[in-house]
């Protein structure tokens, strides 16, 4: 998928963040498969998509509609990118050595809030821009 269709799925999203979250997806695998910055690498990746089911789930187009709520331009199929981006989030956590028990899945989550809370407020900072 060209960056510009995926663009397109988030007007909301502001431009100059599209690269920075372009670098965070591509080091964070880079960084986890390097031994002594692995933890740096799932910080990254849990990070970046926290902030993608963010994108998915909570952020609306201009439209007002959601990825997944079927009236996005992926109509129906909209629930893709939310399966895909669930079945990813699975896969990192099971090459991370540090998740062993229930106790320590509160890093993904903790480091997905915190990927999800820097989408929401890039989205809420490109609607007060629009506006004035």
């Amino acid at each position: 998928v060209a960056p510009k269709d995926v663009q397109e799925l988030w007007p909301r999203i502001p431009t100059w963040s599209w690269p920075i979250c372009g670098a965070v997806e591509a080091l964070g695998p880079v960084l986890f498969a390097l031994t002594p910055y692995k933890k740096l690498g799932f910080f990254l990746s849990y990070g970046y998509m926290g902030g993608v089911l963010s994108c998915i789930c909570i952020i609306q187009n201009h439209d007002g509609h959601t990825i997944i709520s079927g009236k996005s331009p992926l109509g129906k199929m909209g629930f893709m990118p939310l399966l895909f981006a669930t079945l990813t989030t699975y896969a990192i956590t099971t090459l991370d050595d540090d998740i062993t028990t229930t106790s320590s899945m509160f890093k993904p989550i903790v480091y997905g809030l915190l990927g999800s809370a820097y989408a929401i407020i890039c989205a809420n900072y490109e609607g007060k821009e629009k506006k004035k």
